[in-house]
């Protein structure tokens, strides 16, 4: 009987805390917000005058735009709503909790896993409302790998040549990131070849400024692939190393992007929902939500989310980067779920006593 009374507390303490997620007066408020935004042009100005604009990209630049600021306002909302669990507790819930035979760490997992069940349809809500706004939108192309270069610089006639090392593509496209370097000419005429074998595809582009240069892989070979990049003219060209080249291939449709968002942000906005959990249990909720706010600005600021994907939320800005220019990402890290669970979890060993 014990165990069968504490199992209902469990769901009730679940249903309260996804109930709470979701308030009414938080929820509507942010998803009227975005149905408003998403009436806006997102498109900058230079775009549009550059004549670069595609309807892809328009809707990229919408998503990317109401997504991002959807995410700041969950999160603060996220570190805030986690870090006053232990605060609504001491003040007397635990008393009504405690009202019947209960684990107090099962009361912690039925807390935060119902507080994140919430969130996470919070999210799938505002995916709804940004969708919406940007239209599904087409077939895309998708992001299947990346490989590391090294920053060079070409002068006029010299040319650089890249081997493929990870996965060799069989179709899509590879590009890598180029930029004119300043000097007498500011613009620079390039060409970049994608070699297997005997089989060559090139593109020809003029540059002004940093750009990603796309070439098609070259099919019906088995042979290594090979990039060469040529500075046919103008000024000096530099090799971009801060970005990856990547290899592309058409998958699925845009709004595939959208989801991608809302997996990793749910994951890892219940990571952050525990560790705020935590924290406020040995600080005020103020302090315990301005010191989650800041690890989290931490997780994604700079070059975090290439070089450790499998912490949650790391690898979010460059995901929206990606949604924003109308693509998909690649696949989640196969931890993400793993670290997020033992956030969650184990925060309740930073928590301390609960009553």
């Amino acid at each position: 009987m014990p165990d069968i009374e504490g199992r209902g507390r469990y769901g009730e303490l679940f249903r309260l805390w996804m109930k709470r997620s979701l308030a009414p007066s938080w929820s509507l408020s942010l998803l009227g917000l975005l149905a408003l935004l998403g009436l806006a042009d997102w498109t900058p100005g230079t775009l549009q005058a550059s004549g670069t604009m595609t309807p892809r990209l328009a809707r990229g630049l919408e998503r990317e735009a109401l997504w991002s600021i959807a995410l700041l306002l969950v999160s603060g909302w996220t570190a805030w709503h986690g870090a006053r669990v232990m605060g609504r507790w001491r003040d007397g819930e635990w008393s009504w909790i405690s009202s019947r035979p209960v684990a107090a760490f099962r009361v912690w997992l039925a807390t935060w896993a119902g507080a994140s069940a919430g969130l996470g349809l919070l999210l799938v809500a505002v995916g709804m409302v940004v969708e919406v706004g940007a239209g599904l939108g087409a077939e895309t192309v998708r992001l299947v790998a990346t490989q590391e270069v090294d920053d060079a610089r070409l002068e006029p006639g010299q040319t650089l040549e890249i081997d493929w090392q990870v996965d060799t593509p069989t179709t899509g496209t590879v590009r890598v990131f180029l930029r004119s370097s300043p000097g007498m000419d500011p613009t620079t005429d390039v060409r970049v070849e994608a070699r297997r074998g005997k089989k060559v595809a090139h593109t020809e582009v003029r540059l002004d400024g940093r750009r990603g240069v796309e070439v098609e892989v070259p099919t019906q070979s088995s042979r290594p692939l090979i990039v060469v990049i040529t500075d046919t003219g103008g000024g000096a060209l530099a090799l971009d190393g801060s970005t990856p080249m990547e290899w592309w291939c058409p998958a699925g449709y845009e709004w595939f992007g959208s989801c991608s968002v809302i997996w990793r942000a749910f994951l890892g906005l219940s990571a952050l929902l525990g560790l705020a959990m935590g924290l406020g249990g040995r600080m005020s909720a103020a302090s315990a939500a301005g010191l989650s706010a800041c690890l989290l600005l931490t997780a994604t600021t700079g070059d975090v989310g290439y070089r450790l994907p499998w912490i949650p939320l790391a690898d979010l800005p460059a995901v929206l980067t990606i949604v924003g220019e109308g693509r998909l990402p690649m696949s989640g890290h196969l931890l993400l779920p793993l670290v997020a669970l033992a956030v969650g979890t184990s925060a309740w060993c930073l928590a301390g006593r609960v009553r």
